[in-house]
């Protein structure tokens, strides 16, 4: 199979194009230089904007794919982009989105009132109330025009691609920008005797997937036809919460130090979430339909995203950054 992939240089995509290349596919990874390319044998590379119509065309068209992969398909124009460069060219596109186009993100980041949404959430299931979900909070370009669902909509809709769109969980491993366990890898690391959670975010489930698998996964939904036209959550097939991760970091990091589990508002009086609500995705239509199953255990990917944290600390004074302080004296005040 000749597979096309826009962007793809990132954080998982350069696990997406090593197992496609190690199954024997031919690759082209067409990307804007902003990060290397993978340094894989046997990949083809392109550079070039995805805005730069033309360029997308001709480069898509020499290469004949049997699909396009669209990592980094960030805002509706680009699905527009996308029908200009591809129409006649290709009708295989596989596209990744997240499940922050569910209504159980809005409530988990009180944009809204509305009630908790059922757990675990299912594919079908209802999709935000408001656009651009990032727009209040940031002031960039990028949070006022980012939102998937109408990306979602024109993909599985038009009348030129054969669509899958995959919906990604909390993303974790080697490279990861938002650097999820950033805070509690380094607390341990750095010898601390305690590390204290507030029980909200001690009990919260938030589907989670290592960058391995998840790519593993995405490789899965090019190679299987059966993925056509369908929208699939992927992820862990049971999450844990919080606390559960933090217990398994201890044991990766061999980490003698306790783990306390503060009364709400302890700690922090307003987490910024309603950590009633599960972002718990239901990933068992994809598994049912492809046969998936993670091939790196929970226990490898986390000592893989461990070894390359402490190989690449944050910059500044950990005790500033991570509260220490506050946490000493919440700690006190428990065992007193």
């Amino acid at each position: 199979m000749r597979v096309f992939i826009i962007g793809g240089t990132n954080f998982m995509g350069p696990h997406v194009v090593k197992q496609l290349i190690d199954k024997g596919h031919e690759v082209m990874v067409y990307h804007r230089g902003s990060n290397p390319a993978p340094e894989i044998e046997g990949v083809k590379e392109v550079l070039g904007d995805r805005e730069d119509i033309v360029k997308l065309k001709d480069e898509a068209k020499d290469f004949e794919p049997d699909v396009v992969v669209d990592m980094v398909c960030m805002f509706e124009r680009n699905v527009d982009q996308l029908e200009q460069a591809l129409e006649g060219i290709v009708e295989r596109l596989v596209v990744i989105s997240s499940a922050d186009v569910y209504r159980a993100f809005e409530v988990l980041n009180q944009v809204t009132d509305d009630p908790v949404q059922p757990s675990p959430i299912r594919e079908n299931d209802e999709l935000r109330t408001r656009l651009y979900p990032f727009k209040d909070k940031l002031d960039t370009e990028f949070a006022r025009k980012y939102d998937k669902i109408p990306i979602e909509q024109k993909i599985l809709n038009s009348k030129n691609f054969k669509g899958t769109v995959l919906r990604l969980p909390m993303v974790y491993g080697a490279k990861d920008p938002n650097r999820r366990f950033m805070n509690y890898i380094h607390k341990m690391n750095d010898g601390r005797p305690h590390l204290v959670m507030d029980d909200r975010m001690a009990n919260a489930l938030f589907s989670k997937g290592y960058s391995e698998n998840i790519a593993q996964a995405i490789v899965e939904a090019i190679e299987n036809e059966e993925t056509i036209g369908e929208i699939f959550n992927l992820g862990e097939p049971t999450p844990i919460t919080e606390l559960e991760w933090v217990k398994h970091l201890k044991k990766v990091l061999d980490w003698s130090g306790e783990i306390i589990v503060a009364p709400a508002g302890e700690l922090v009086d307003d987490l910024g979430i309603n950590t009633d609500q599960e972002l718990h995705l239901d990933t068992s239509k994809f598994r049912d339909i492809t046969g998936f199953t993670e091939e790196v255990s929970l226990e490898e990917g986390l000592n893989r995203t461990v070894k390359w944290e402490l190989e690449n600390p944050p910059e500044g004074d950990f005790s500033e950054v991570f509260g220490y302080e506050i946490e000493d004296k919440v700690a006190e005040k428990i065992h007193q």
